[in-house]
């Protein structure tokens, strides 16, 4: 096993292993058609004689259904499952994610039922293994072209990794399994107004409750119910841009900690397509969190989300969004403000390649207490195998500065996937 990334023995080692499966990898998606590719400008694009997977649905109707099944086979490779600062685990790990969706459409409906799993083993750190799973129901109705109306309900069975939200810094390291939690809820949205009117409202609300099923010792703190509601109003100034206000409440009610409070988010933006090449969202506004027990620190502050595309070429386009708000204390503090920052690269190349490179950066501040910044890049790269299979590799890197050193941290993974659609 690789010890800590901070020692100099262990980042070696961890090196070392990086370079050996970057160098596995690169050969992997490396291709005499890519190094063509690569070299010179782009050509004309509407010569390639590869056809677009974009225009092939997938699945298999049964008569009044069709059912859509995807499964996904990874292997990877975890330079620090714990994301611990010192006494880091590395390890090998295969996955399996499998999806299967059945749908119902009709011509003012779709109703879906859509299964996920998610099943995770490490080959040096069994205690960390998972299987996740997920099953969410949806009914979609357009009464007319002026109303849409829409309603699910989801349960998933999940984990926080070792590292992750409680266990993070030293605790990560104990010899306990990780923590895992059901979630059951529902939610809806009414929407009113027809493409292109003056005026739209959306209106949207949530139920959740999370149940902690194991250390109960501890997790039975993290029992909750999270309620939310809230709408927007949108207002078009243009044909192509449009100025919005929106409101949401939350409620959220723990079963034995106190932390219950209530919040409210209030922010005005705009959406456009300033042309082709160009469309956005981008909203400010306060946030504010309340707590029913007087001795937690309220909040009141800046929020924001954002959203801009840049499609500088018909094969290239560039995504910034930015986002910034409250998320429930994960043991240190009363609440953590996050803020978040995420440029994406997207290239299509021909002979059906394509390419993602991404670089984030995350602050997260714990009420005073803890201050952490994260700092993460990706590169992804999949080649399409026909019609029903693709491959893909990615390498991910991420590293966390922290005013408390426990909570340091470097991170990377390399990973390698088959997947099928039918």
């Amino acid at each position: 096993m690789v010890q800590t990334l901070t020692g100099s023995s262990g980042l070696m080692r961890s090196m070392n292993a990086l370079c050996r499966a970057g160098l596995c990898l690169a050969l992997l998606m490396t291709s005499p058609a890519m190094a063509q590719q690569s070299s010179g400008p782009d050509e004309d694009e509407s010569k390639s004689e590869s056809p677009n997977p974009d225009l092939w649905e997938p699945g298999h109707n049964l008569g009044f259904v069709d059912l859509i099944i995807t499964a996904g086979v990874s292997l990877g490779y975890d330079t620090n499952v714990t994301l611990a600062n010192d006494d880091s685990i590395d390890s090998i790990f295969y996955a399996f994610t499998p999806s299967i969706r059945f749908e119902m459409p009709t011509k003012r409906s779709l109703t879906s039922l859509t299964y996920r799993g998610e099943f995770q083993k490490y080959t040096d750190s069994p205690i960390d293994n998972f299987d996740d799973q997920s099953l969410r129901a949806e009914y979609a109705f357009d009464p007319t072209v002026r109303v849409g109306f829409n309603v699910y309900a989801d349960y998933r069975e999940g984990h926080d990794q070792r590292g992750t939200g409680r266990r993070q810094g030293d605790l990560g390291l104990q010899e306990i399994d990780p923590d895992e939690f059901e979630a059951l809820g529902f939610g809806a949205d009414w929407s009113y107004g027809r493409a292109g009117a003056h005026g739209r409202i959306e209106v949207f609300g949530s139920d959740y409750d999370i149940l902690y099923t194991n250390n109960r010792d501890k997790t039975i703190l993290l029992d909750r119910e999270e309620q939310r509601i809230g709408s927007r109003f949108f207002w078009r100034l243009t044909p192509k841009t449009s100025a919005f206000i929106s409101y949401e409440l939350s409620d959220i009610d723990y079963d034995v900690a106190d932390l219950d409070s209530e919040g409210v988010r209030y922010m005005v933006g705009a959406t456009w397509e300033m042309t082709k090449k160009t469309t956005g969202s981008v909203s400010y506004g306060r946030e504010e969190r309340d707590f029913d027990t007087p001795q937690r620190q309220n909040y009141d502050g800046p929020t924001w989300d954002a959203v801009i595309t840049w499609r500088h070429k018909p094969r290239s386009q560039y995504t910034l969004t930015s986002s910034r708000r409250t998320q429930e204390s994960d043991g240190y503090g009363d609440y953590v403000v996050r803020t978040e920052t995420l440029l994406t690269w997207d290239y299509t190349w021909k002979w059906g390649f394509r390419t993602s490179i991404n670089v984030g950066l995350t602050g997260e501040d714990h009420e005073g207490i803890r201050s952490d910044n994260l700092v993460t890049f990706g590169l992804a790269r999949t080649w399409s195998l026909g019609r029903h299979f693709n491959v893909g590799g990615s390498i991910s890197y991420e590293r966390r500065d922290s005013n408390v050193d426990e909570f340091n941290y470097d991170h990377a993974m390399l990973l390698v996937t088959l997947q099928g659609v039918f």
